[in-house]
């Protein structure tokens, strides 16, 4: 007997001249690619010192290093991020060299580098002695935006969800094709330039929630190895969405916008380095079922890490206020007392956030014992032996959720 959860698997394959045809688009890209990154890995630092933010950083940074190692920190960091994905983009064209969500998924990866090193274009060169014009770096930025569209719509098996997807994406890749592009088309000067930014934003925000919608409508009906890719790419996408939204709040919440920035900017570069990680992993479908354990211990600490800081902060403002309605001036002892409380409670605290997170989002695991007792009293009492390797199939696919459950009975030769 053999239960397949792949069943109804697309066939992404390309044969032919379409793959002669996708495989010189790809080397026309990882060319691109490789000019730019010639120009911007050189001048990174010096782009870097004179960024804004950067400098706003400046004051914070100087407190423990200097502003030219800060600065060289951060570069290695951006280096570091365009490096993996880069080699992430190499490797799944490698193994993946017939499939067109495999050369898809290469060409957003590399187009994805030089944006590690800056997300501003207006300061992007090729180098001089390529010849190349200027006119095809904004191009290059609409295709990785046209590439990123496309993979959120058609990931993982490259087809449409809806029919109607294509309507709705269409406006929202001509809005930022129309805005990347806006200086060589000559309408600098019209009211689209002044008004992009926030057309840009929306229609990026569109994208967003639409691909967030497809992506959900595919996981309830996808087999659990798809399942897996999507929480891959769900969560790498995540991170860095979860880390602007922060990092708004922020803004408007820190006092000391050098602090904001020096910590802020930091973390930010490192987060990036996620989507190209999850994205190929989810790809070469290496380790997919790692992405439960991830999850799950970000959520456990995530939400232990916020609970214990509002904890403290809530100890010491109390035991701060009665020291001063008791004894009419500002103690340390307040500061003590809530440390040792927070080191006390962060065990008892872990354990009961852990079971809450399990209870609630991942069920299997947490009722792992029923299954396997149910499944021995089944074993026990059930006589059919077609019914029984059917819910021994069931159980493992409930369980382990493998790619595909084979259930070989061996006949003894008398």
């Amino acid at each position: 007997m053999t239960v397949r959860s792949d069943a109804g698997r697309v066939d992404t394959r390309l044969t032919g001249w379409w793959l002669f045809l996708a495989w010189l688009a790809w080397a026309v890209v990882t060319l691109l690619t490789l000019a730019l990154l010639v120009y911007l890995v050189p001048a990174n630092y010096r782009l870097t010192r004179i960024e804004w933010a950067v400098e706003v950083a400046r004051p914070a940074a100087e407190v423990f290093v200097s502003y030219n190692t800060f600065v060289g920190i951060l570069v290695a960091l951006e280096t570091l991020t365009a490096a993996v994905a880069l080699g992430m983009g190499l490797l799944v064209a490698a193994l993946r060299p017939a499939d067109r969500m495999g050369l898809l998924t290469s060409a957003i990866l590399l187009t994805m580098s030089p944006f590690m090193l800056s997300g501003n274009i207006d300061v992007w060169r090729f180098p001089a002695w390529l010849g190349l014009p200027a006119v095809l770096l904004p191009v290059y930025a609409a295709l990785f935006v046209v590439g990123l569209v496309l993979f959120i719509y058609l990931f993982p098996d490259g087809r449409l969800a809806f029919p109607w997807v294509r309507w709705l994406a269409a406006p929202v890749v001509a809005a930022v094709v129309l805005y990347v592009l806006r200086a060589p088309l000559g309408i600098s000067d019209l009211w689209i330039s002044e008004a992009g930014w926030g057309i840009l934003m929306v229609a990026l925000f569109t994208l967003w929630l639409s691909g967030l919608a497809t992506q959900a409508y595919r996981y309830r009906r996808l087999a659990p190895a798809a399942r897996q890719q999507i929480k891959w790419v769900l969560f790498g996408l995540s991170a860095p969405l979860t880390g602007f939204s922060a990092m708004f709040i922020g803004q408007f919440l820190s006092a000391d916008p050098a602090w904001f920035q020096f910590v802020g900017g930091s973390l930010q570069i490192t987060i990036f380095a996620l989507i190209p990680v999850t994205i190929g992993i989810s790809m070469l479908r290496y380790h997919l079922w790692d992405v439960d354990v991830v999850i799950r211990r970000t959520l456990i600490y995530g939400a232990l890490t916020g609970t214990l800081l509002a904890a403290y902060l809530f100890s010491i403002l109390i035991l701060q206020y009665l020291f001063r309605a008791l004894t009419r001036q500002e103690s340390s002892l307040a500061i003590v007392i809530s440390t040792l409380a927070i080191a006390a409670l962060s065990a008892p605290l872990r354990r009961r956030i852990q079971d809450a997170i399990d209870r609630r989002f991942f069920r299997k695991k947490y009722d792992a014992q029923r299954v396997l007792a149910q499944f021995a009293q089944t074993a026990r009492d059930e006589t059919d032996l077609d019914a029984l390797t059917g819910e021994l199939a069931r159980v493992v696919q409930e369980t382990l959720q493998p790619e595909r459950v084979s259930v070989w009975l061996n006949k003894e030769r008398k």
